[in-house]
């Protein structure tokens, strides 16, 4: 009678399990009639692989000649040197599976009609084709991949159902929500979590801790000592035994022998849970991202399935079921649900795919779910020119940035360099017109300015010291811009003469005339001109160069100008004009 066979291949431990045609899934043994047998081969001479207990025997004498925890390094191509033989992380899982087949076959009296071997659901397209290659060359070309959240709910699910997949395995932890939309069938919901450095051996270490911390002279021990590398290997033993034993006791105790030490220590469960508290923390955190990311909340959940072999620790239940305020469910033995879900799913494979149909690809999974995330090795991605081009874009991107900060730095300092001159000048006092104003003996009276208009000056103002006819400059040499006053009264009266009359200017007794203040800015740091020519006129703009020459007491000598120089306020300074 045909079979089908269940194959989970963890981190820790490998199961497997059959399934016939009216009959449910049931674990086969492995090896000493255990049956989860440690992840553990020794490669040895080809067709002599060592596995399980008898290899890790052999790991206290000859360590180089054993590996364990491979199948987390699927994918990546850097091969492991064992016994001076290269070997890859995925030739090594399929040579385990192979093991694994072979020894189902001898109990069962042949090979099996179909085989379903799980991953985690992580897993993307490369690693799957990666396994999926290694199988073929190891002759199992007919096995079909399946993740291991679905093969842990096809015991539980049925159509419409929501599960939540709480995995706590030997080294890894995984979080998943799928949906079952019936005929077996399951899609996985959101994105899974998974924890790669959490899971039983982490509370098996707490323990040894525990150990090391109440028996303080295992810390004193020669640790080349074959005779210590032993009693070490036994004491890690009875570690995880006692790990195993609290699930169902609530106290414990630990025999410790070693070289001139031989005593015992007792664990009780409570003390055990206050160790690993904070690892399984970190599961509920990760639950609960993968129930954010699926879009659900607790209460839309049907189950929540606990697999694995560390959910049998009475903390997990109750942790679980307090945080999402949902009742769990777990089996009897949680080590092999995945295991007996992969069977049941192999022989639903064969069902809907019967004999002479073609072969299914053995690189899809085993029901076509909703593809999991890739997350391919680096080892995966093809060296090419684009991160080449990805480190240029980025290096352009940072160039001009550093422009684009430098031409802002430079408006903002040519804004503050500009506005310094209008500063100057709008903090001097307003300067009284100089070029036209009439001689100190023919003054005219101040006029009363018209209502709005500002205050008209004293047109009698003390004499530019520096000559520039009616311009005062702003500062001394060197300054940005010249303040200009100009008086409309007497545009044609010479500097120091009688008032001319003008027809221009306003009749006695009207409005006062208006005063035009300019402010001209100039760039230019050149010297002024050696001559300069100017007319003044009504309301007309005195411009000057940008550098003024600096104030003295005597005013320059003047070569060819329309207007004469006026008397200086000082009478020793006093020079006749030229004509």
């Amino acid at each position: 009678m045909g079979y089908w066979l269940g194959i989970d291949v963890g981190n820790t431990v490998t199961t497997a399990a059959v399934c016939r045609a009216a009959e449910p899934a049931e674990v086969v043994s492995l090896g000493n009639g255990s049956v989860a047998v440690p992840s553990v081969v020794d490669p040895g001479e080809p067709g002599r692989l060592v596995v399980g207990q008898a290899a890790q025997q052999r790991a206290v004498t000859d360590p180089d000649r054993v590996v364990r925890g491979f199948t987390g390094r699927i994918g990546d191509e850097v091969p492991m040197v064992i016994g001076g033989q290269a070997y890859t992380a995925a030739q090594l899982t399929a040579m385990l599976a192979r093991w694994v087949a072979d020894q189902v076959a001898a109990q069962q009296g042949g090979p099996a009609d179909g085989i379903v071997m799980t991953h985690p659901a992580t897993w993307g397209d490369y690693k799957r084709a990666v396994l999926a290659a290694a199988l073929t060359a190891e002759g199992l070309d007919q096995v079909r991949l399946c993740p291991e959240p679905e093969a842990a709910g096809a015991g539980h699910a049925g159509a419409g159902r929501t599960l939540a997949i709480y995995d706590l395995g030997g080294t890894t932890f995984d979080a998943t929500v799928i949906c079952a939309t019936g005929t077996g069938q399951c899609t996985v919901l959101g994105t899974p979590q998974h924890l790669p450095q959490l899971g039983g051996a982490d509370f098996d270490d707490a323990v040894f801790g525990h150990l090391l911390a109440a028996v303080p002279a295992l810390a004193e021990l020669d640790a080349d000592d074959p005779a210590t590398l032993a009693a070490t290997a036994a004491l890690r033993g009875q570690c995880t035994q006692a790990t195993q034993a609290l699930s169902a006791d609530t106290e414990v105790t630990i025999p410790v022998t070693a070289p001139g030490i031989q005593t015992q220590v007792r664990l009780h469960r409570t003390e055990f849970d206050d160790m690993i508290r904070p690892q399984l923390s970190e599961t509920l955190q990760a639950l609960r991202r993968a129930l954010h990311t699926a879009q659900l909340e607790p209460h839309h959940l049907d189950a929540v399935v606990l697999v694995g072999g560390s959910s049998c620790i009475p903390l997990v239940a109750q942790l679980v079921s307090a945080d999402l305020d949902q009742p769990v469910t777990i089996d009897a033995d949680p080590a092999t649900t995945i295991a007996r879900g992969a069977a049941t799913l192999a022989r639903g494979a064969a069902l809907a795919h019967p004999a002479g149909t073609p072969p299914p690809d053995p690189a899809q999974p085993a029901f076509d779910p909703a593809p999991p995330p890739q997350r391919p090795s680096l080892t995966a991605i093809p060296l090419d020119v684009e991160p080449a081009e990805a480190q240029w874009r980025r290096m352009k991107s940072r160039r001009v940035t550093r422009i684009a900060l430098a031409s802002a730095l430079a408006v903002l300092t040519a804004a503050g360099v500009g506005s310094v001159p209008f500063l100057i000048a709008r903090s001097e006092p307003n300067p009284s017109a100089k070029a036209g104003t009439p001689a100190p003996s023919a003054k005219p009276a101040p006029s009363t300015p018209a209502p709005g208009l500002p205050p008209v000056p004293d047109p009698a103002g003390p004499v530019d010291s520096a000559g520039m006819g009616g311009e005062v400059g702003s500062g001394a040499a060197g300054s940005y811009g010249v303040v200009s006053t100009t008086s409309p009264r007497a545009p044609h009266q010479p500097a120091g003469g009688p008032a001319k009359p003008d027809a221009a200017a306003p009749p006695a007794g009207g409005p006062a005339p208006s005063w035009v203040t300019t402010y001209t800015w100039t760039t230019s740091w050149s010297n002024p001109p050696p001559t300069t020519s100017r007319t003044t006129t009504p309301a007309a703009t005195t411009t000057a160069s940008s550098t003024p020459p600096a104030p003295t007491t005597q005013p320059p000598h003047p070569t060819s100008t329309t207007t004469a120089p006026a008397p200086t306020t000082s009478p020793s300074n006093h020079r006749r004009p030229t004509t």
